[in-house]
């Protein structure tokens, strides 16, 4: 599969990377925007003091 040691251990950081992207549900091809969304949605319901983080997030 690899030739060398240093490829192999670069492999196996590259897969040990895929596999936390798909357990968190990241893509490669995410945005900061995508991320900006998600933070909306899912964690800004949950704190109080949402209305003050919201107003500075939506211009993007």
């Amino acid at each position: 599969m690899f030739s060398t040691r240093a490829e192999t251990r670069e492999g196996a950081i590259q897969t040990v990377a895929d596999i936390n992207r798909r357990r968190l549900g990241l893509t490669k091809n995410i945005t900061v925007s995508d991320i900006i969304g998600r933070y909306l949605q899912k964690v800004i319901p949950i704190k109080d003091e949402h209305k003050s983080n919201v107003s500075g997030l939506n211009g993007f």
